[in-house]
């Protein structure tokens, strides 16, 4: 569900598995039955551009940390220049656009 991915991360109960996508701008978050991911969670995408045209003239996401407490995803995107942050619930199912 996305193109380049380029870094992978867990959620600090080992429960989820986010990917993080370069170049379509998308986070994909799954849960995980037994190590494997078996349903996506949430699905966001970021939008706009930043200073450098040649380097950012789209969204690239780059990294994904959960905060300490589990419930914050924070999101580097390198094309818009903007750490995002999105409220995380285990429990409820989010889309992003």
């Amino acid at each position: 569900m996305g193109d380049d991915p380029c870094q992978l991360s867990l959620d600090n109960s080992g429960n989820f598995i986010v990917v993080t996508n370069y170049s379509s701008a998308s986070i994909l978050i799954c849960k995980l039955e037994k190590h494997i991911p078996s349903i996506v969670h949430s699905f966001i995408t970021h939008e706009g551009s930043s200073v450098n045209p040649d380097r950012q003239a789209s969204p690239h996401p780059h990294s994904s940390v959960f905060s300490e407490e589990n419930d914050i995803l924070f999101i580097a995107d390198l094309g818009t220049d903007w750490v995002y942050y999105y409220a995380f619930n285990p429990s409820k199912v989010v889309w992003y656009k």
